[in-house]
């Protein structure tokens, strides 16, 4: 029975995707501009609502098995190709299995260039997620550091006999956070590899990933940041190439000129051969260093013949650099309109001005966009290496095309809504949860049934203000770019909804210049940790020095010590103030408040 201080998001979930399914079914399309496109948005709502929805009746160990046993059979069935297969011909040429990863090697080349030591410790780093030897209720910098160290042997080695050597203050800081270890003989604790579990993925599927040991994961986050920095200098900054693919999914769902191909598995698909075959020898040397080449399973621990899967930071970059070759390998050949970008290290050189725009073949992970024309070339030897196409999400023909979160057809949006499951259960959680809803339905409600008519008589609305009534909720208010959880984002038409409805409001206080001070909800991490100050100090003066900064003894006197906070954390209402709203709602408030 739920307590009386959480709530059943099952029975929520269910009601509200109930509710959006009934309103679009009333969709009137004699008034519809595009009615081919709103019927195709109609189809992906209905089988959207929940596709995500991580449900508590769900059976997490039948679904842990599942995706266990999923990525057991892709890591057992990785094998090398016939090296002399011919698989393509151009004109009186053929082109083996080898010639295409000669020339995969030689883009991979262009696109890292060399490796080079220095640059690489200095992007070592620790991230803010789990690691094998820390725990998810403290997984502070301080918590990192703590002895004992864990890793794989040659992740080990190498710090002990490299990276402390090239930062000897960091390892003075370390040894003086020993915490109870009396001497240094038991200050790392070796591990075989990695660790898996999984994390959910749709309703009724689950995605496996791995938990590398502490220390690996410090040289794979340096190993990424400077892949990152190699891909950005050669005109794929993954910071934009989200909003980059949106742009070019919609141009394709238009003309057609481009397919959009997406995997299955294809993180846990990167054979260890390929990278192998394909990566600069000083490149594979430090990836295959900081892999971990084993990975337990339930107790069983199995060899990694595939590179890596999620959880290796360096798995996402590797992803995005095997395709990227592929597909300039297969333009190369098929003589496509290729305009590789010029590295910004080389501009200097080469005497040129500006990077050449990548243009049609881009790559986000394993989100690829290319030509058409040769994207029944490229399916068909991704496959050969060992990569499986997801036909339901790969589109080569038609007028739909999906990529990194957008969907189009015909140029419209016709993204589906999809309701993701709470953090937790408890009643503090819900209101943030139904603020995220309400944000993404609205903006949905008025593309598809007009400004005028998409307040009237919609069960989303009656059921969704209903809960909130219900649990004596006052809906909160905020500007425009605050995050979907927040609170409900204000719009010029957000009055009119609120006024047919009837809802309950969090007051807004508007100051006699226009300035506004309102009540949102945000995370919030209560709990504290002591910190190690050395650790912290030392941290924030390699960041600086990352950055360019020039640090002198002022900026040395400033430096922040605040405490690590725990990962437990909990939603809490805050106050905030602003002039920088889009419209300013009117006095008018006071009378439903």
């Amino acid at each position: 029975m739920a307590s009386s201080c959480s709530f059943d998001p099952d029975a929520i979930a269910t009601s509200i995707a109930s509710a959006i399914k009934n309103d679009l079914q009333r969709i009137n399309f004699d008034t519809i501009l595009d009615p081919d496109a709103t019927r195709f948005f109609q189809n992906q709502i209905t089988s959207s609502v929940l596709k995500k929805f991580d449900s508590q009746k769900n059976d997490v160990d039948t679904l842990e098995l599942t995706a266990f046993a999923l990525f057991e059979s892709i890591n057992h069935g990785t094998k090398q190709p016939d090296f002399s297969q011919v698989v393509l011909t151009q004109g009186l040429l053929t082109y083996t299995v080898s010639d295409i990863l000669s020339l995969m090697r030689s883009w991979v080349s262009f696109i890292l260039g060399d490796f080079h030591l220095d640059e690489f410790l200095l992007n070592c780093k620790h991230s803010s997620g789990v690691s094998r030897g820390v725990s998810y209720s403290d997984t502070s910098l301080t918590a990192k550091w703590k002895l004992p160290l864990t890793g794989t042997k040659r992740s080990l080695d190498f710090l002990r006999n490299c990276y402390f050597q090239y930062d000897f203050s960091l390892k003075g800081a370390v040894i003086g956070n020993r915490r109870g270890i009396p001497s240094l003989d038991g200050w790392t604790e070796v591990k075989e590899g990695s660790k898996a579990t999984t994390v959910p993925k749709q309703s009724d599927k689950r995605r496996m990933i791995a938990i590398e040991p502490t220390v690996n994961m410090f040289f794979q986050q340096g190993l990424m940041s400077v892949m990152y920095d190699r891909l950005a200098d050669f005109g794929y900054d993954v910071t934009r190439l989200p909003e980059i693919h949106k742009k070019l999914a919609r141009r394709a769902s238009i003309d057609g000129g481009l397919s959009t191909i997406d995997y299955s598995s294809a993180s846990d698909s990167v054979s260890l051969w390929l990278v192998r075959e394909i990566f600069p020898r000083d490149w594979f040397f430090y990836l295959d260093m900081f892999r971990s080449p084993t990975i337990e399973i339930l107790g069983d621990v199995l060899p990694l013949h595939v590179y890596a899967t999620m959880g290796n930071a360096t798995t996402f970059p590797v992803e995005s650099v095997v395709f990227l070759s592929l597909m300039f390998a297969i333009g190369q050949i098929r003589h496509d309109n290729i305009r590789p970008g010029f590295p910004k290290r080389l501009i200097a050189n080469l005497g040129l001005r500006t990077i050449i725009n990548p243009g049609s073949f881009t790559v986000f992970g394993d989100d690829c966009i290319l030509p058409t024309n040769i994207s029944s070339d490229f399916i068909r030897l991704s496959s050969l290496i060992g990569f499986s196409v997801n036909t339901e999400k790969s589109f080569t023909d038609g007028r739909f095309r999906e990529s990194c979160g957008g969907d189009y057809y015909r140029g419209c949006d016709v993204r589906g809504v999809y309701l993701r499951t709470p953090v937790n259960n408890k009643l503090s959680t819900l209101e943030p949860w139904l603020y995220t809803i309400v944000n993404n339905v609205i903006m949905k409600y008025i593309t598809y049934f007009g400004r005028l008519t998409y307040v009237y008589e919609k069960d989303f609305f009656r059921v969704v203000f209903a809960i909130f009534r219900r649990h004596k909720l006052r809906i909160k208010l905020v500007p425009p770019n605050f995050p979907d959880d927040s609170g409900v984002r204000w719009f010029k038409d957000l009055e009119r909804l609120l006024k047919i409805y009837q809802v309950p409001l969090s007051p807004i206080h508007i100051g006699d210049h226009g300035t506004l001070s309102f009540y949102y909800c945000k995370w919030s991490y209560p709990q504290t940790l002591p910190a190690n100050e050395d650790i912290l100090y030392y941290s924030e003066l390699k960041k600086k020095f990352l950055r360019g900064h020039v640090i002198s003894k002022f900026d040395i006197t400033r430096l922040s010590f605040r405490s690590p906070k725990r990962r437990r954390g909990t939603y809490v209402v805050a106050r905030g103030l602003s002039s920088f709203w889009e419209f300013i709602p009117t006095r008018s408030f006071s009378s439903f408040n």
